[in-house]
């Protein structure tokens, strides 16, 4: 509401504008600043002036008041600290299929649609936008990188696992059958590239069982702990849980419905290498291809963090799964923990 405080004959008022904007500009104490231009002035007087009148224009004239004490008020830094901290938690969960957008503007303190619009004049983009074109950025580079070595549909499974839900391609119309065999769905919607007419087509990718979620260096990686001690403890004698890499890593959580099945990290070394580590895959999954999915999911991440190769070292009686996925064996085997190891590295 918006009230009248005091007056005098020269003219001189006090208006108090007032109303729940807890969410949007938040002091412990009495801030004060220099109305320097009269704006604040100006726009007080306005909404003094407009109190009775249209509510969307009182309401905008409100919004414009509070944005002048918010960056006053040196709010502007912690807005822009809100936003960056919104487009890290997108950058880094992009590949979770339920990376919720609302959740991390909730999250921020301030009003979901006031968070909403700043972040949108900062980038550009709605969250919900920027969160879409981080995934198809990814998918279109999965494309090129593997479109010489893979088929169609293991293309659309690698982009199923960063959280895409359908998979798009320009085909030219007498190639359009070679792709429908291959499991893509014309949509009749043509369009003229350079000197060909093409036809956009679709494939919908299925819902996928195993979510994958990630935690940055220094969270609770408590739920990967226990795997680990299942796997490594249990099964293999190791006793060398939690380690020195644990801290900067990058964890790797796999779910299926709610159960942690598998985990590993990637761990950026201070020489610029990143190494692998900790995978670990609960044993009535194993066999089924799972931990190739595992492995490339990491790989993932490490290219991400900006790795062009990973190395690990692997059991001696995992050597054989390594080298089929690409992994090229090299130094002198080694001990670690109870059983003999081998450093195996992949140029990504």
């Amino acid at each position: 509401g918006v009230s009248h405080g005091s007056a005098s004959e020269s003219g001189f008022c006090n208006i108090c504008v007032g109303g729940d904007f807890d969410r949007i500009l938040r002091t412990d104490g009495i801030v004060t600043f220099f109305d320097k231009n009269g704006e604040a002035k100006m726009l007080a007087e306005m909404i003094y002036n407009n109190r009775f009148g249209n509510k969307e224009y009182l309401s905008a004239l409100c919004g414009a008041y509070l944005r002048l004490l918010v960056s006053e008020a040196g709010g502007e830094d912690r807005l822009n600290a809100e936003i960056n901290r919104i487009i890290y938690k997108i950058s880094e969960n992009y590949y979770d299929s339920e990376a919720d957008t609302e959740k991390y503007l909730k999250e921020s303190g301030y009003a979901p649609d006031y968070i909403r619009a700043a972040f949108k004049k900062a980038t550009g983009k709605t969250p919900s936008a920027f969160l879409t074109d981080i995934r198809i950025r990814q998918a279109c580079y999965l494309t090129d990188i593997y479109a010489d070595s893979l088929q169609m549909q293991e293309i659309a499974e690698k982009c199923r696992r960063i959280g895409c839900e359908s998979l798009r391609l320009t085909a030219e119309l007498d190639t359009t059958a070679f792709f429908k065999h291959r499991g893509m769905i014309p949509t009749g919607i043509e369009c003229d590239v350079a000197d060909y007419t093409v036809e956009i087509m679709v494939a919908y990718l299925d819902g996928n069982p195993y979510q994958v979620s990630w935690l940055l260096p220094g969270q609770d990686i408590s739920a990967a702990l226990e795997l680990r001690r299942q796997v490594f403890g249990k099964e293999f004698g190791y006793t060398n849980d939690p380690d020195e890499l644990d801290p900067i890593a990058h964890t790797m959580l796999m779910h299926r419905d709610g159960e942690v099945i598998a985990c590993g990290r990637v761990a950026p070394l201070p020489d610029g290498r990143y190494k692998l580590g900790k995978i670990a895959l609960s044993s009535k999954l194993r066999g089924g291809g799972m931990g190739r999915k595992l492995v490339e999911n990491l790989e993932f991440k490490a290219i991400e963090l900006g790795a062009k190769e990973v190395f690990l070292s692997s059991r001696n009686p995992a050597l054989d799964f390594y080298t089929h996925i690409g992994y090229t064996p090299y130094g002198e085997p080694f001990m670690e923990g109870p059983e003999p190891h081998t450093n195996v590295k992949k140029a990504l």
